[in-house]
């Protein structure tokens, strides 16, 4: 059965910023855009194939490119629910 997915608002301000932060780089903000709704479709079926994330075991982390897409899965709901995404290099326990 296919898990549904969902946005928290931060990680809709997050894509916000990304596709501000990237204007000038179109192709590679499409490129960015294009493998996360590739992987997302994926996700739907398969909602652990991406790893807990160490350092806040609550969050599974998807890599996109230089951007890492954290989520979290509720098996009642059948819900994925992405809740950030963030640049790689930002500290991440500050922000999650």
């Amino acid at each position: 059965m296919k898990y549904d997915i969902e946005y928290l608002p931060s990680a809709d301000h997050d894509l916000e910023y990304m596709g501000n932060v990237l204007a000038e780089y179109p192709r590679m903000l499409a490129r960015i855009f294009r493998e996360m709704e590739d992987k997302l479709q994926l996700l739907r079926e398969h909602p652990r194939m991406y790893p807990i994330y160490a350092h806040r075991r609550k969050y599974r982390k998807m890599v996109l490119e230089e951007y890492l897409l954290f989520y979290t899965i509720d098996d009642n709901r059948q819900m994925i629910t992405v809740c950030r995404v963030l640049y790689g290099k930002m500290n991440m326990n500050r922000q999650l």
